[in-house]
């Protein structure tokens, strides 16, 4: 086909194409930003695509894995859209990813040389940061072993109980407990408030804790907590001791007195007692 130079003026070469004075048209008679359906090249180098109910563009790349698109600015390549084993990767240099379909994986990937990269991709950075993150599972933190999964992270409140062994509750003013799990590590505090009311007992008997929020690991030992106090009378000048059991979510705090607990129905009412514990959680 022989093209004239044609000027403010538009001709039909047929088979829906038309040169203006605008550019060139396929499927439409005129120009006019892709608002209708029709391709447009206009004089300035716009390129417009527009399909109704369907997909305006397609590249198909035969043969070999590579570059669908290749983008420049002033002549030097700053991005591309290509395909490696049926997947799609987009990027600029060694700044890339793969959508990875059989598998579901979103892949770093350098796109000058069409391959996957390990441990070179930076997300985010000091001052230019993401958000938040929503995980259904874990994070992989220095290795890809076990060992090396954080699963879990949570903080919270809980409702620490107090009860003299075998005899009762006691009665505590503002009792507040709170928590942090990292994986299966889990550290509790809490704070009684002031203790009103223990019920009597007739021999030795230690104060259970019960309320936690995660049970302990039944393969760790009892573990110890660390306990501070104020207001008991001069029956605790041994001062306190306590542990978690094993396997169990039930905590012990007692006055020890040589080998044996001190009768707790004598430690008076009007006391606080504040007790942090770490440990393995089942």
């Amino acid at each position: 086909m022989a093209l004239t130079k044609v000027r403010n003026r538009m001709v039909d070469f047929g088979g829906g194409i038309y040169v203006g004075g605008t550019g060139v048209t396929v499927g439409k008679t005129a120009a006019n930003n892709g608002s209708t359906a029709g391709s447009e090249i206009q004089s300035d180098g716009q390129i417009f695509v527009t399909k109704d109910s369907d997909a305006a563009l397609y590249f198909n790349r035969l043969t070999t894995d590579g570059s669908l698109a290749i983008f420049k600015k002033d002549g030097a390549t700053v991005g591309s859209i290509g395909t490696l084993s049926g997947d799609m990767s987009i990027g600029t240099g060694n700044a890339g990813l793969r959508f990875n379909d059989p598998h579901g994986e979103l892949l770093p990937h350098n796109v000058s040389t069409n391959s996957g990269t390990d441990g070179t991709v930076i997300l985010g950075s000091g001052g230019v940061r993401f958000k938040d993150l929503y995980l259904s599972g874990g994070v992989y933190l220095g290795g890809t072993g076990a060992a090396n999964k954080l699963d879990d992270y949570e903080s919270g409140t809980w409702t620490p109980a107090m009860s003299v062994e075998g005899q009762g509750s006691m009665t505590l003013a503002s009792p507040v407990g709170r928590y942090t799990k990292v994986g299966n590590i889990v550290t509790v505090t809490f704070s009684t408030g002031t203790i009103s009311s223990v019920p009597n007992a007739n021999s030795a008997r230690a104060w259970e804790i019960t309320g936690i929020p995660f049970a302990l690991s039944g393969s760790a030992a009892r573990t110890p907590m660390s306990i501070r106090f104020a207001g008991l009378n001069a029956n605790a000048v041994n001062g306190l001791q306590g542990f978690f059991y094993a396997g169990a979510s039930l905590g012990r705090i007692e006055v020890p007195n040589e080998t044996n607990p001190i009768n707790s129905s004598l430690w008076a009412a009007g006391a606080d007692v504040y007790v942090s514990c770490t440990y393995e959680s089942a």
